[in-house]
């Protein structure tokens, strides 16, 4: 027996070996499947994502444009209330008188405040004022004035009035030219009040939308 070469016993040891390679391939063929589906799941889950974004950025941007249109629209009726009363014979004649009568008409009318001012950028007409009431040296707002020297329509930061009983109001002047070729020979004005504004914004995008454009 001693002469004899003794075996060696390597079945455990080579089984004890292949255990922790078959574990590490098992647990490399688990990552290989499961690594592309979290990156595939975490894109997916981004793209998601980013189209909501997107979209919300979208129905922002559209809200503020259908608002920015409704917001010009009330500006533009306003100027095209401005622009009729402009060609008015009464006011070519220097008629004061009936001038005021159609003033006060259009401004019962629209819901508003319209006023004439001279070229010293002085009240003439105020609708506010009790009929027929006339106040000298009664200076008006810088619009006025701008309007005057810029011969072209301006519209006004908000104004808050000094006295009681009316709310903040933007102004919209406009210069009055009553013959062909001369100098403006008034300015007209007509107040968009600041709550009028404020309902406005506060309207479904899609009433705003129908407010800015009634075709």
């Amino acid at each position: 027996m001693d002469g004899m070469e003794r075996p060696q016993v390597l079945a455990p040891r080579a089984q004890g070996r292949s255990l922790p390679t078959l574990r590490g391939r098992l647990i490399a063929l688990v990552a290989v499947i499961a690594l592309p589906l979290c990156l595939l799941t975490g894109l997916s889950a981004w793209l998601v994502q980013s189209a909501a974004t997107e979209q919300a950025r979208a129905a922002l941007l559209g809200q503020a444009r259908s608002l920015a249109i409704a917001v010009d629209g009330e500006f533009a009726l306003s100027l095209a209330v401005l622009r009729t009363v402009a060609v008015s014979p009464a006011l070519v004649d220097g008629d004061l008188d009936a001038a005021e009568r159609e003033l006060r008409a259009v401004a019962a009318m629209h819901d508003t405040t319209l006023a004439l001012h001279d070229r010293e950028g002085r009240f003439l007409l105020n609708t506010v004022w009790a009929p027929g009431d006339r106040r000298e040296a009664v200076a008006s707002s810088p619009v006025v004035r701008q309007a005057w020297e810029e011969r072209r329509p301006v519209i006004s930061g908000l104004i808050v009035p000094t006295q009681r009983g009316g709310g903040p109001v933007f102004g919209l002047a406009l210069p009055v030219v009553t013959r062909p070729g001369a100098e403006p020979a008034y300015v007209l004005t007509i107040n968009v009040p600041r709550d009028r504004m404020r309902a406005l914004v506060a309207l479904p995008p899609l009433a705003r939308a129908l407010r800015a454009d009634p075709a």
